[in-house]
C-alpha cells in the first residue's frame, strides 16, 4: 500500500522534473540541454533511491520492523 507521504514525495518530483521540462522547452540549445540535465539528474537519483529505500525499509510487516530493529542496535 501506498502512504500519503510517499505519493507527496512522488508529486514533488514530477513538479520539479516539469520545472525543469518547461525550462528546456523556452531553451532548445546544448546550454538549455545541460541545464535541465543538471536539475533533473540529481533529482531522478535522489527518487530512485527513496523509492529503493521504501522498498527495502518501508513496509510494515514483520520483515520490516525486523530489519529496522536489526539495524538500531
Amino acid at each position: 500500500m501506498v502512504g500519503p507521504l510517499e505519493l507527496f514525495y512522488d508529486l514533488a518530483v514530477v513538479v520539479l522534473v516539469a520545472q525543469a521540462a518547461r525550462h528546456l522547452a523556452g531553451h532548445l540549445t546544448w546550454r538549455g540541454l545541460g541545464e535541465f540535465t543538471a536539475v533533473f539528474t540529481p533529482v531522478w537519483i535522489a527518487w530512485a533511491n527513496g523509492s529503493l529505500h521504501h522498498e527495502l525499509h518501508g513496509h510494515d510487516d514483520a520483515r520490516g520492523r525486523g530489519s529496522h530493529r536489526r539495524c538500531s542496535r
